[in-house]
Parts: C-alpha cells; structure tokens; sequence
C-alpha cells in the first residue's frame, strides 16, 4: 500500500495552481475557470480560520484534495460545517486516498471544536457509508438526486491520533486521542449501521 500523507495548502505553493486545475476541471458545478478557481482557492487557504484545504501526496506526488468549508451549495440546507471538493487523480482511486483526505477532513473539524460534519453527494453514498457517514436527507439539485450527508465524531472510524504527522504545522494527536469512539466497526474494518 501506498504511504499516502495530508497536507495543509498554502497560499503561493505549487500545490495551490495544482488544486484549483483539478477543481476546475472535476467539478463543472463550479462554471469557474483554472484562473477563477485559483483566484478563489488563494483567498480561501490565506483565511484557515474558516476552513481548510488539504493536498493528499503518494511519495511526494500530489494525488488528491478536499475541503473544509462553512457553507455548500444553498439554499437546500443551513447547517456548518462542509467536506467538499473530495477529488483523488484516477491513477489512485479505489487505493485509499479518498479514505485519507475524508478522515483529514474530519480531524481537522474535530480540532476545531466540531462534533458533526456534512456534505452533499450525489454519485458517492456508498463510499461515504463505508466510512461512517450517514444519509441524512435526500434533495434535487439543478436535476441530481442529491444526498445530504453527515457524520458524529463518535462514528468516525479513525481518532485524531491515527492520523497525526499529516498535517503541516504539527501533529493533531500528540495528546492521544480525542476520545471519540470506535462504535459500529465490524470486524473487517468497514462501518456497521446496526443500531447500538
């Protein structure tokens, strides 16, 4: 397996040009070009107090991005925080990379203080519901069937200390775990949505 690391994108790196291609590209939601979405991601990683964008790299290779956001796609639903942009390059789907840049996501909430994190999705329920998420709520939005996800830092399948050295400017578990449990994990490691 892959040794694949989460890393902090910040204003003016290479990492920065090479998000913003792939959200340009990936997500035509977005009606931004490479040069918008650049301009666009600038500002968002030069404020991180509202959120954050991460960079997943294999071997020092960037090969994937998400966010933290405050707000998604409105009106549908008013509730904070988001994980949004989830994109891993092809060559690395289906290997883990996802699975790391959504826990990343998810500590990174927990560390700013919390307890439930959302998304929207309209082609990936499966995925998000190995990990943990749950459906929530279900939208039409600009013609997909769209589902409102969520997930309880109790059903998150991995604590903060499994996922600490990832992140420039220090490790997130260095005091152990942020106690938050291992509930519904079956024993091959994939979620179990049985009632507790």
């Amino acid at each position: 397996m892959t040794n694949i690391q989460t890393f902090i994108v910040e204003p003016r790196t290479p990492e920065l040009a090479i998000c913003a291609r792939w959200r340009a590209n990936a997500f035509s939601v977005l009606q931004a070009s490479f040069e918008q979405e650049l301009r666009s991601l600038e500002q968002f990683v030069s404020d991180q107090s509202r959120g954050v964008a991460l960079v997943a790299k294999a071997n020092g290779e960037p090969i994937g991005t998400c966010l933290l956001v405050e707000s998604e796609i409105k009106p549908n639903h008013d509730v904070s925080p988001w994980l949004a942009g989830l994109f891993v390059v092809p060559e690395h789907r289906r290997k883990g990379a996802g699975a790391v840049l959504v826990r990343a996501i998810e500590a990174q909430a927990r560390q700013r203080g919390f307890s439930r994190l959302y998304l929207y999705t309209s082609e990936a329920v499966g995925f998000y519901a190995r990990l943990g998420w749950s459906v929530l709520d279900r939208t039409n939005w600009k013609g997909l069937d769209t589902a409102l996800g969520g997930v309880d830092s109790k059903d998150s399948l991995l604590g903060a200390n499994q996922i600490q050295d990832c992140f420039w400017g220090g490790r997130l578990g260095r005091d152990g775990s942020f106690g938050f449990e291992r509930r519904g994990v079956g024993a091959d490691g994939a979620a179990d949505h049985r009632p507790a």
